[in-house]
């Protein structure tokens, strides 16, 4: 932080002004917590920084070639107190970069002008981070398999390939690999997408001209109770 030579009336000022900050009402709604925006926070704060003789200003500045902002407070004789922060890297979903950096230059403004008064706009979500730990996300059951399928992950063509044939029924209507349907998984962790395609495209020949013989999967792949599809 940085000051002016003499900053005694200045910071009286602010002494008196913070005994008439009362808690600001916490009525946005942010991710997974609640916190005042910054209109309100000015609206509040301007009477009772006016009443105190205190002004304050917020400007961009750059520092070490990234952007910043510099937040003032200061009196009628001049003195002053400042400091200044990087702004954070926001990217908000279905966004531009000058709407990103807006988003990034309202929240430190309310952020920054709180911190040099000393109140809060955020909700104290400590304890509640202390007694209850966020839970950790479950991997889904397709992303848990995509490091042990050869080859890798099916493309969304070989994945709908896959279905579709083991989807083919017999003139009867009935599925030609109702018994092959939950072992997908098990063949891909031995074959890659085009393999099995491959195979199902020569068994699905061979079934639809009145033959059945069993699909050269092999014996060494591990079973697994997971349906693909």
């Amino acid at each position: 932080m940085k000051q002016s030579e003499n900053c005694k009336t200045l910071f009286a000022a602010v002494l008196k002004a913070q005994g008439d900050f009362e808690t600001l009402p916490k009525d946005k709604q942010g991710y997974g917590y609640k916190y005042t925006d910054l209109d309100t926070v000015i609206s509040y704060l301007r009477p009772i920084l006016k009443s105190n003789g205190i002004g304050f200003m917020q400007t961009l500045t750059t520092i070490e070639g990234k952007s910043g902002l510099t937040t003032r407070l200061f009196n009628a004789e001049g003195e002053w107190i400042e400091d200044t922060t990087f702004l954070p890297e926001v990217q908000l979903k279905g966004t531009n970069p000058a709407q990103n950096m807006g988003a990034a230059i309202t929240y430190m403004k309310r952020y920054a002008l709180c911190a040099i008064l000393g109140i809060s706009s955020d909700e104290d979500t400590d304890a509640v981070v202390e007694n209850k730990p966020a839970p950790k996300p479950q991997a889904k059951p397709q992303d848990a398999l995509k490091f042990k399928l050869k080859g890798g992950e099916d493309t969304p063509e070989e994945h709908e390939k896959i279905k579709a044939l083991l989807n083919t029924k017999d003139k009867d209507g009935k599925l030609i690999f109702e018994k092959e349907q939950t072992e997908v998984i098990r063949w891909r962790h031995e074959r890659t997408a085009a393999e099995v395609i491959d195979c199902l495209e020569k068994e699905k020949a061979k079934r639809t001209e009145g033959f059945k013989e069993d699909i050269p999967w092999g014996d060494d792949a591990k079973p697994s109770d997971d349906v693909l599809f």
